[in-house]
């Protein structure tokens, strides 16, 4: 009976960190690689950088998410040289009833929201940002 408890248990973990991946990847397209490593250049300020490609399938990948959804994106670039797994979050930076001003000597003026997407990256873990 003990061997089979334990049997059940070690399934049960496994199981569990399966779907956990499984919740990472919930479209084909979330095991995009962002980009391949490219070369290193010293930078005018004495600092190193990186000339990078990214995957032509990212920036639709990325337009195709709502607000809340998140996308595991392999090789993100973090530093030069370095990359890593990052799960990217669509986030919505303006309330539902937000009303964006702009004001100026003839008082206020409606301005209409940015198109731009807000994403906020974390690893796998959830422990860095």
């Amino acid at each position: 009976m003990t061997i089979f408890c334990r049997s059940t248990a070690r399934l049960l973990a496994l199981l569990a960190v399966l779907a956990a991946g499984a919740a990472l990847a919930e479209r084909p397209a979330d095991r995009l690689a962002a980009t391949h490593p490219g070369p290193l250049y010293g930078t005018p300020d004495g600092g190193e950088g990186e000339l990078l490609s990214f995957d032509a399938r990212l920036a639709p990948a990325l337009a195709s998410l709502a607000a809340g959804e998140r996308l595991a994106v392999d090789a993100w670039p973090v530093a030069p040289g370095v990359s890593r797994t990052m799960v990217l979050t669509r986030t919505e930076v303006y309330a539902p009833d937000a009303r964006i001003v702009a004001i100026g000597k003839r008082g206020e003026v409606a301005v209409s929201r940015s198109t731009w997407a807000f994403f906020q990256g974390r690893d796998p873990s959830g422990t860095a940002r």
